[in-house]
C-alpha cells in the first residue's frame, strides 16, 4: 500500500534527536527581511520546508504564510487562508477524522509524547500541514473538547482528506527509526496499528456512553 509521504535525505540527525531552531534556513533567511515580531520555528526546520516548498514554491505566497502565522499569534489581522496548523496523525489513503491541530509546530514536532507515545503508533505517524481556513471549513467542534494547548483547535472534520493538505512528511530521522523498525521480524504493520486504535476508541466511546 502507498502513501504520499515525503521522506527527506539531506538531514544528518541522530534517531531520536529532536529538532532545535538553530540552522539558518532559506525561509529563516526571508522570514528575518519581514521583519516580523514573532518568527515561527517551523521556518528553520528543513524536513518541513522541503515539504512544504515543494506545494508552495512561489516565494510571495511563502511570504503570506509566514506573515499571516506570526499575526495569528501576536491576535493581530490575519488572513486565515495563510495561517498555518499542524498535526501528528498516522497515514491514510482514506479520508477519516483528523480534529485536533495547534499552530506550535514544535509542539507536534517533538512532543505529544503523552498523547502518541514511543511505539509504532509514533514511529508511523506524519506531519500535516494545513491552513486554518480548509481547517475551519465546518467549524470547530462543539461541546467539551478539551484542548492539549492553549494553541489547539478542535474542529469539525469527520472525514479529513490528507491530500487536501498544503504538506504532509515525515521527519529524517523519524524515517530512519521506522526503517530500523521495519527490519524486526515481529514489527507490527500499519494497518494492526490503525485497528488497535479504532478498538480502543470503540471501547472509550462505549465506556463513556455507559456512564451517561
Amino acid at each position: 500500500m502507498f502513501y504520499r509521504i515525503i521522506l527527506i535525505k539531506n538531514m544528518k540527525r541522530p534517531g531520536g534527536e529532536i529538532f532545535k531552531e538553530k540552522k539558518e534556513t532559506t525561509l529563516s533567511i526571508l522570514a528575518k527581511d519581514l521583519n516580523l515580531k514573532i518568527i515561527p520555528s517551523y521556518v528553520r526546520d528543513e524536513d518541513f520546508i522541503m515539504a512544504f516548498m515543494q506545494s508552495v514554491p512561489d516565494r510571495e505566497e511563502q511570504k503570506k504564510y509566514i506573515t499571516n502565522s506570526s499575526k495569528y499569534v501576536l491576535r493581530e489581522s490575519y488572513d486565515p487562508n495563510y495561517v498555518l496548523f499542524f498535526r501528528r496523525t498516522l497515514p491514510s489513503q482514506q479520508p477519516k477524522p483528523e480534529e485536533r491541530w495547534t499552530n506550535e509546530y514544535l509542539q507536534v514536532r517533538n512532543l505529544l509524547k503523552r498523547e502518541i507515545p514511543h511505539g509504532p503508533h509514533r514511529l508511523y505517524s506524519i506531519i500535516l500541514c494545513d491552513s486554518l481556513q480548509h481547517l475551519l471549513i465546518n467549524g470547530e467542534k462543539e461541546g467539551i473538547t478539551n484542548p492539549f494547548t492553549d494553541w489547539e483547535i478542535v474542529v469539525d472534520f469527520p472525514d479529513y482528506n490528507q491530500d487536501m493538505c498544503i504538506c504532509q512528511f515525515k521527519p529524517m530521522n523519524e524515517q530512519k527509526e521506522l526503517e530500523e523498525y521495519l527490519k524486526d521480524k515481529d514489527a507490527v504493520s500499519l494497518e494492526d496499528v490503525v485497528k488497535k486504535i479504532r478498538i480502543h476508541k470503540d471501547n472509550l466511546y462505549s465506556s463513556l456512553y455507559e456512564r451517561e
